[in-house]
């Protein structure tokens, strides 16, 4: 990562300056493998999406939500598709590609003056979660489609049953369902980050190790191993290193 890019990200990390579009793509001078275009193109990604999204909808998608007891606000894993913090040979460049093709549906659908686009802006704007980002980027690239066509394309068009759907492309009503995360699926990357954190800072010498699968909770247990005695739960106050054991099995993790 370039200084500059640290330095953002760590202002970022003490609350001193709230994430942006700016921040996720990261500064020109870490880029040196765009041309002055590319360059040209990131600056207008990023002036894009904030139009569509406003300023306050990054920083809200991606901070936890202190409410319990219901679905939180906040996407499981979103910071995985910024650009500057790919780690992966060749990784920030597809990230880039595809944070460009969330502005340029956009981009496109504002510049041909698709009817409901203001109405879908709204509703993303409004419900900042996972499985309505997914939906509105399915929408906007199948609107997208008919407009590369010279089909006529309406987002929102209102059903024959009453109620708005979701995208008519020529006579063809869409109608979009999408599935992302549960509370469930948060608590548990909640806990699993949490783990991995835990591991970081364990100490080097000691051969520890879970029992079974994955742990799922707080109270998982360790044990040493060629040893016998009482398990340490994950929590304990004494610092262990554990070797983590998975079970993976298709379909699952």
């Amino acid at each position: 990562m370039h200084p500059r890019d640290k330095e953002i990200w760590l202002a970022i990390n003490q609350g001193v300056r709230a994430i942006d579009w700016e921040a996720w793509f990261g500064c020109p001078e870490g880029a040196d493998y765009f041309s002055r275009a590319g360059h040209e193109v990131t600056a207008r990604a990023v002036a894009g999406l904030t139009a569509f999204l406003g300023s306050g909808w990054l920083p809200r998608a991606v901070t936890p939500s202190p409410a319990s007891g219901r679905a939180s606000d906040t996407f499981v894993g979103l910071g995985r598709a910024a650009p500057v913090l790919q780690i992966m040979k060749g990784a920030e460049q597809g990230a880039w590609v595809e944070a460009v093709r969330w502005w340029a549906a956009y981009a496109l659908l504002e510049e041909a003056g698709v009817p409901g686009l203001a109405s879908v802006r709204r509703d993303v704007r409004r419900d900042i979660t996972l499985s309505r980002f997914l939906h509105t980027q399915t929408q906007a690239r199948l609107a997208l489609m008919g407009v590369s066509r010279g089909l006529p394309v309406e987002l929102e068009p209102t059903k024959a049953s009453g109620g708005p759907g979701d995208i008519r492309i020529g006579p063809v009503f869409i109608e979009v369902v999408t599935f992302a995360e549960d509370q469930k699926l948060q608590d548990y990357e909640k806990f699993r980050q949490n783990c991995r954190v835990h591991l970081l800072t364990l100490d080097r010498d000691r051969d520890i190790h879970w029992e079974g699968d994955s742990p799922n909770s707080s109270t998982a247990t360790t044990s040493r191993r060629g040893r016998s005695g009482p398990r340490r739960p994950l929590n304990s106050a004494r610092t262990w290193r554990l070797r983590l054991r998975f079970s993976v099995t298709p379909g699952g993790g």
